[in-house]
């Protein structure tokens, strides 16, 4: 079977590196992931890593393998996905692989993108930063208590996302057709300390955010989770997928997916909704 070629460019691996490789052995999809950092010592045990995640995991349904780069040349020539963690000169994308998708996860990604765009202005760029998965599931939990539906479905919750990157907001919440507005309301009652649900109370509009406060890597724990996964001694949780590796394998072929996405504008990026289908992303007015 012919894998489709993905790239990985990163600054440095970290966990958000180990969740999106465990989100991958789940999501089903079949091709060859080449990674790059510029440390070529840390791209080579991360490449084990890698490989280490998607042989042992249990869930794994992926037909996946994982090769490291020597060169950003060597990642990104030919590839038909680019997931990115870090700027990269977009003059490098047009040449050696200007249909790809590329999928911008960096901090701060106004101006990267940017300047990707001004580089090679025929760039399919968009924004995938996973940051509405916390808001979505909270929903999923309104929909369990008040709706009494036990599993609910992706496809049914529906809303329109609106704002700028790490500033959104979700209003017009549907489940299955029905608005969530009352629901909402009265799950708010239950946690007044959500600080997202006490601000829906006031403005129906739902911060695309999480809750929890933003916890700092322990850089010891993260070494001695990566020597563990280095000799395939432990396997990371694989809960959720994460949204972008949906939106690669939709990109794939895979099915069509409906999600969130930061898309460029004259200006700015700013969040949507987006349709992503094989090769296509719309958005969703």
């Amino acid at each position: 079977m012919n894998r489709a070629k993905i790239s990985y460019i990163v600054s440095h691996f970290s966990s958000s590196s180990l969740s999106l490789f465990s989100s991958f052995a789940a999501a089903g999809v079949s091709a060859e992931v080449i990674l790059f950092c510029p440390d070529k010592s840390e791209t080579l045990v991360f490449e084990t890593i890698a490989n280490n995640i998607r042989s042992i995991n249990p869930h794994n349904k992926s037909d996946i393998i994982y090769l490291a780069a020597e060169t950003i040349e060597e990642a990104l020539a030919g590839a038909a996905v680019v997931i990115l963690n870090c700027y990269a000169e977009g003059e490098l994308i047009r040449r050696y692989c200007p249909d790809a998708w590329c999928l911008y996860r960096g901090d701060e990604p106004s101006e990267p993108m940017k300047r990707m765009k001004s580089g090679f202005s025929g760039i399919k760029l968009i924004l995938s930063d996973d940051q509405t998965d916390s808001v979505r599931d909270l929903l999923y939990d309104v929909v369990r208590e008040k709706m009494k539906i036990e599993k609910p479905r992706r496809k049914d919750l529906t809303y329109k996302l609106s704002g700028i990157p790490y500033l959104c907001f979700l209003s017009e919440i549907s489940y299955d057709g029905k608005p969530l507005t009352a629901d909402i309301m009265a799950f708010a009652e239950k946690y007044p300390d959500d600080y997202r649900l006490s601000f829906f109370t006031k403005y129906k509009l739902l911060p695309a955010v999480s809750n929890e406060p933003d916890e700092e890597e322990s850089p010891e724990e993260f070494k001695k989770l990566v020597q563990s996964l280095r000799y395939g001694e432990s396997v990371l949780p694989v809960g959720n997928f994460t949204e972008t590796s949906l939106m690669v394998k939709s990109l794939l072929g895979g099915g069509n997916l409906i999600s969130d996405a930061g898309v460029m504008t004259e200006c700015d990026v700013t969040m949507t909704g987006v349709l992503i289908q094989k090769n296509a992303v719309r958005r969703l007015l």
